[in-house]
């Protein structure tokens, strides 16, 4: 389960990460280095995903550090960039599910 999570999530932070690195998709704007966290936070959790180590923790950041990026994304006043707020609001779903999952 943790495994399939892991992967699962990694793949979207992933995609939304080179998404936003696009500048032609119009999802909204964010600052480049947040479309890079996104990237490297994403690959870095399918490379974990597919090893052999334990997944238990690399979920649990991931999922912090995503509802963390989410929750910048909702509050008033943080321009951190222009992403609408479903975006902000899946990154925090996304989040709070891994960190679950992790806890399971």
């Amino acid at each position: 389960m943790l495994k399939g999570a892991l992967i699962i999530i990694s793949i979207v932070v992933l995609v939304m990460g080179v998404l936003g690195a696009l500048p032609g998709i119009n999802i909204g704007t964010e600052p480049m280095w947040h479309a890079i966290v996104k990237i490297i936070i994403g690959a870095v959790g399918i490379i974990i995903g597919i090893g052999t180590m334990d997944k238990k923790y690399p979920l649990l950041v991931i999922g912090i550090v995503i509802a963390i990026m989410g929750v910048l994304g909702v509050i008033p006043g943080i321009n951190i960039g222009t992403e609408p707020m479903w975006h902000a609001i899946v990154k925090i779903i996304i989040g709070v599910v891994g960190i679950i999952i992790a806890f399971r």
